[in-house]
């Protein structure tokens, strides 16, 4: 994969692309070259501080190619707004079930509804941790809460996440928003 990649880069760079595209090409370049330098140094063994560095800046290389592509499109860019990772409480032992939580390990869009034809309304950010609050019948979305408060919630794709118990146990949302017209 890395390979294709590299080759693939290889190619965009012997493009020869007009001027007023120039700068786009170069900031594509750039994250691609970054991405490339993760996925190598995660394939060789690098964890911890030094990988979330890099792939930090491999994302702040990828919004400085969509802030490019954005002016070029006459649209301004709006880096979304991260939703805050919880602080981790203290839970004491109980005969409560624990809740079914859902992690990710890539940005997730976040909707007010179940479906992407909902108005996006946040970013599920990698490596966050959320409980579950429904589900919908079909199993293929997740109400979640994002941040500490009970409003702050919305819908995730179920795939997109990894969930820590089964989804039996969660009850089906049944008072869901309109669909949008």
């Amino acid at each position: 994969m890395i390979l294709e990649m590299q080759k693939f880069q290889s190619e965009a760079e012997e493009l020869d692309v007009p001027a007023c595209l120039v700068k786009l090409q170069e900031e594509q370049l750039n994250f691609m070259q970054t991405v490339t330098a993760v996925m190598t140094n995660f394939m060789g063994g690098m964890t911890g501080d030094q990988l979330q560095q890099q792939i930090m800046f491999s994302r702040n290389t990828r919004t400085n190619h969509e802030v490019e592509l954005g002016k070029l499109l006459g649209y301004e860019y709006h880096t979304p707004t991260p939703w805050p990772t919880p602080t981790a409480t203290q839970v004491t032992p109980t005969s409560t079930p624990a809740p079914v939580t859902v992690t990710t390990s890539k940005d997730v869009d976040v909707f007010q509804g179940p479906g992407t034809d909902f108005p996006k309304i946040g970013v599920f950010l990698t490596g966050q941790q959320a409980n579950v609050i429904r589900r919908s019948e079909d199993f293929n979305w997740v109400l979640v809460e994002i941040w500490d408060s009970p409003d702050h919630k919305g819908w995730v794709f179920y795939v997109d996440v990894t969930v820590s118990a089964s989804m039996i146990s969660v009850p089906v949302a049944t008072a869901l928003p309109a669909a949008p017209q």
